[in-house]
């Protein structure tokens, strides 16, 4: 693939038999964050999409597409949860295996679903996610409850996906999706009003798709941008935060995991700090988790927070 490769002039991509797969891999991160494409790599990185020696380099050979939501178009536009920050992202000096990236503690997982989707199915996932969310009372944002349980399991997209790779842009820069460009659901935000029915058991599959042709379609079109969305987190969980957020995230989400903004990036990410100096003896290196969607900071509200702290985040 060399051969077509536009950026494939640099020596660092020439062809090496001789060295580990870890050595090369690590080579080809250093380059892409020389390059600027830090964060482009964070996106599909994390404990769920990462080599065991690195959590902020992707499993480029893994087979996996390497899926990601800083693409997935919600109400406000395309995802840009660090506002007008610019990325600050360098490989450390004294550790070329570690990654230095500037962000901000935003806040930190208090609570997480029991389930996920690695091992239920979406519509189990999305009713202990309601009850999650109806624990909280009120919503930080001042939304209602229901608008957080109508939105958060399809990432406030703008309109139906039923790709789980390709994102609502993709579809529109597609053959087919030109000439798709006249349907009003992929200029306009879809109304999802209505669009969820309450699934528990078959019998409400059954009666969902008895229902008028009109109504089981715009459900199904719901539970199918849910399954895309959900996808693109590794199967994920949802989580709520201590300032009341609730969110989703890879599977491996946990207790205590902290929410960083990276600067420059679309999308929140969760961040787990190091649990005993056995584990390792340097200090402050951290574990990227993975992506995350946070409802209601995904366009730069975070960063306004009060008591926020800027620091630099040592990934290992």
């Amino acid at each position: 693939m060399l051969g077509i490769a536009s950026d494939s002039s640099d020596a660092v991509f020439d062809p090496d038999y001789s060295s580990s797969l870890e050595d090369v891999v690590r080579r080809y991160a250093r380059e892409f964050v020389r390059s600027g494409n830090a964060l482009g790599m964070l996106y599909r990185a994390g404990i769920a999409n990462s080599y065991s020696f690195s959590s902020w380099v992707p499993n480029w050979t893994g087979g996996k597409p390497c899926r990601t939501i800083s693409t997935w178009r919600g109400t406000e536009g395309v995802f840009a949860a660090s506002g007008s920050t610019h990325p600050q992202a360098s490989v450390c000096t004294q550790d070329p295996t570690l990654l230095e990236v500037l962000g901000t503690h935003i806040d930190t997982v208090v609570k997480i679903s029991s389930v996920s989707m690695q091992n239920k199915d979406l519509i189990t996932v999305v009713n202990d996610a309601h009850v999650l969310i109806d624990e909280l009372g009120v919503y930080p944002t001042g939304e209602s409850l229901a608008t957080v349980k109508l939105k958060a399991p399809i990432g406030s997209a703008v309109a139906p996906c039923t790709d789980d790779v390709s994102s609502i842009e993709d579809i529109t820069n597609s053959a087919e999706g030109q000439e798709e460009l006249d349907d009003p659901t992929l200029n306009n935000a879809f109304d999802w009003n209505g669009s969820f029915t309450a699934v528990h058991c078959v019998r409400d599959i059954v009666n969902l798709l008895q229902q008028p042709n009109h109504k089981h379609e715009k459900s199904w079109k719901y539970w199918t941008t849910a399954a895309a969305f959900m996808k693109r987190l590794s199967d994920g969980r949802f989580f709520v935060t201590k300032r009341g957020y609730v969110g989703v995230g890879p599977p491996q989400t946990r207790v205590g995991d902290r929410v960083f903004v990276l600067h420059g990036g679309a999308v929140p990410f969760l961040v787990r700090r190091s649990t005993s100096e056995v584990e390792d003896s340097r200090n402050g290196i951290a574990t990227l988790v993975g992506e995350a969607y946070v409802h209601g900071i995904m366009y730069g509200k975070a960063m306004e927070f009060d008591r926020l702290k800027h620091k630099v985040v040592v990934l290992a």
